[in-house]
């Protein structure tokens, strides 16, 4: 579309900003004109505010960064019903020493079990920032010779203590026979020993060794999913 063209049609000019374009060789520009939601043209503050007038004004963003929203929207239903089922924190973040004493009353009510592994779900990605301290307090006393899992709320993450790495045969040399780009997804210190946070197909690979639910329990956990799924009018 031609600068004419987009000047006749835009209904929406933003300026002075940094606008993220994606495109190589014009990553930020300053301003970007839009019409029915999709964008006519980017560019500097002098060509985009020429296509403002008196019926759409210009809106300035205040230097701010403009950016394409990222929109995901898939979903684990199955996963997340049977999550449900067990010990989950539901994204809540709890300081470490209530943390601790929440695992503790789970396992203890007997709802942190798969097989002899503490498996805790829906945790927050906030945890993730602190691997070192989930460390620090997760791989000694009680916990020394305890396998215990966190799986990510966001299906993508996760954490393992020291008891379940040894488990998985995961240390530091085999972090360092990994590739870049698989490596990247293993939390690990300058020596390669891993801090116990994983992401992605690392991820899956240390959750695919937690002890499997019985057929029973998934089934009840689809049951539920399909549930919850039409309650809330939700489509696969």
């Amino acid at each position: 579309m031609t600068s004419l063209q987009a000047m006749a049609a835009a209904d929406l000019v933003l300026f002075n900003g940094k606008v993220f374009t994606a495109e190589p060789g014009q990553g930020l520009v300053q301003a970007v004109a839009v019409q029915d939601g999709k964008i006519l043209q980017v560019g500097t503050d002098a060509q985009i505010n020429a296509l403002a007038d008196e019926a759409h004004p210009a809106h300035r963003p205040g230097g701010k960064v403009l950016m394409p929203g990222m929109i995901d929207t898939h979903s684990h239903p199955v996963v997340a019903a049977f999550d449900s089922m067990g010990a989950t924190l539901l994204d809540e973040v709890k300081p470490l020493p209530e943390l601790e004493q929440w695992i503790i009353e789970q396992d203890r009510a007997g709802r942190a079990r798969a097989g002899d592994v503490i498996s805790i779900a829906g945790v927050s990605s906030a945890y993730w920032e602190n691997s070192r301290q989930l460390g620090l307090r997760f791989n000694q006393g009680r916990w020394a010779d305890q396998p215990l899992v966190f799986s990510g709320i966001d299906g993508h993450t996760g954490w393992a203590n020291n008891a379940m790495l040894k488990r998985l045969k995961i240390d530091a040399a085999l972090v360092e026979s990994l590739s870049e780009s698989e490596r990247s997804y293993v939390g690990h210190e300058k020596d390669f020993t891993p801090t116990g946070y994983f992401a992605e197909s690392r991820w899956d690979q240390v959750r695919s060794q937690i002890p499997p639910p019985t057929p029973q329990v998934m089934l009840q956990a689809a049951r539920e999913a399909v549930r919850v799924n039409n309650q809330y009018g939700v489509t696969a």
